[in-house]
């Protein structure tokens, strides 16, 4: 049973993933939802709960512009043929 909170749907997006500045090597997106993300990737040693970088180049349909887009995530699950990553929510400061 999925436990889900939001759609999945499916992408074909290139991702740069880095551990702490590191780079970890350039993967391929193939579900997105506004939780998370399953990068294609052959069996990555990625501890669950692992914090991560990932930098996502979104190439604009109507131009040549590359749009790039930073979002921090940790490590939901690792499997034979990718990665799942769950984004990390930045918490609102009250005043």
């Amino acid at each position: 049973m999925e436990r889900r909170l939001s759609k999945r749907k499916p992408v074909d997006v290139e991702v740069y993933l880095s551990d702490g500045g590191q780079p970890l090597g350039r993967f391929t997106a193939s579900d997105i939802s506004g939780d998370g993300v399953y990068l294609k990737a052959n069996p990555l040693d990625l501890p669950r709960g692992k914090p991560l970088s990932l930098l996502f180049a979104l190439s604009m349909e109507a131009s040549n512009v590359v749009r790039l887009h930073r979002v921090s995530a940790v490590v939901a699950r690792s499997e034979n043929d990718g990665v799942g990553m769950r984004f990390c929510r930045k918490r609102r400061s009250r005043s």
